[in-house]
């Protein structure tokens, strides 16, 4: 599984690189990443790409000194595993309706075609992740909590109860109401 790390890493390499007569497009261009990865606001890369930045940036001319001041600024935000944070960015998003693949995608800083890859080599949808989610949360809500059923429908981010009942007999082989009964005994 691939790892990924925040831009925010890179957020003194343009800096660091102009100052050491270095061009930062030409650098970024030599490792496969578009300057996006370090002007737009939030966004995520390959882990091995990075190192691969920062390897070659290294081993340019007056590169080691911009590999060592950005190690030494311990800003690393590695997240691991992309799944998690496509799961957590879902959870967050459900009641407000934003989990639209585009929506989770430009979050990540990703075009949604690219994330629908990345996906795909994991071997996973990225329906399948949002159903996943909505079906941890479901039972959780149904279970643990008092809310009534249009609620926890509203929270999951169906725009009726009749979709999440339906959804629920797929997931738990009953409605809503019967889960909550078997589990009030």
């Amino acid at each position: 599984m691939q790892h990924y790390i925040s831009n925010h890493f890179l957020r003194h390499f343009v800096r660091l690189t102009r100052q050491n007569n270095l061009d930062p497009v030409e650098l970024l261009k030599a490792v496969g990443l578009s300057k996006k990865v370090v002007t737009q606001e939030y966004s995520v890369l390959p882990l091995r790409q990075f190192v691969t930045l920062l390897t070659h940036t290294r081993n340019q001319p007056r590169g080691k000194s911009i590999a060592l001041l950005l190690a030494q600024q311990q800003d690393i935000s590695v997240f691991g595993p992309l799944i998690p944070k496509i799961e957590e960015l879902i959870s967050m998003g459900l009641a407000s309706g934003n989990v639209s693949i585009d929506v989770i995608g430009h979050s990540l800083g990703f075009h949604p075609r690219k994330l629908q890859r990345l996906l795909a080599k994991e071997g996973l949808s990225y329906s399948q992740i949002l159903d996943n989610v909505r079906q941890q949360h479901a039972r959780q809500y149904i279970t643990h909590t008092q809310f009534d059923m249009s609620s926890i429908a509203y929270m999951l981010g169906y725009k009726n109860l009749a979709t999440f009942s339906r959804e629920c007999k797929k997931w738990f082989g009953g409605s809503p109401s019967q889960l909550r009964k078997m589990t009030d005994l």
